[in-house]
């Protein structure tokens, strides 16, 4: 399944065949090599799918790792945040750290 793009006609060329079919997004190839060694080519769409569940897979872990991992940003959150229910809906915090805030017209004297 070799192909390239035909910048005279604008459109995707294969070997042996005039264009690309819109079938061929779900072609999978699988072989021998001259050497007896098998092969397999995945479609287009399983691996456009593979990478969308990567990214999502990686930015999720990166996501959870810079939560829990201290670093020179502040207090990191326990291992177990997700499962907060006080993570999700922050208006459920207890009002007892709302004391702790400061008035600036009260340190004015």
């Amino acid at each position: 399944m070799c192909a390239h793009f035909d910048p005279d006609e604008l459109n995707w060329k294969r070997l042996g065949r005039e264009s690309f079919e819109f079938n061929d997004l779900f072609t999978e190839v699988e072989g021998v090599f001259y050497s007896k060694d098998r092969f397999k080519v995945d479609s287009v769409v399983t691996t456009g799918s593979t990478f969308i569940y990567l990214m999502v897979f990686y930015a999720t872990l990166v996501w959870y790792l810079d939560n829990v991992i201290p670093s020179n940003r502040g207090v990191p959150k326990p291992i177990f945040f997700p499962l907060m229910p006080s993570y999700w809906f922050p208006f459920l915090r207890s009002k007892s750290n709302s004391n702790l805030s400061l008035d600036l017209d009260s340190l004015k004297g």
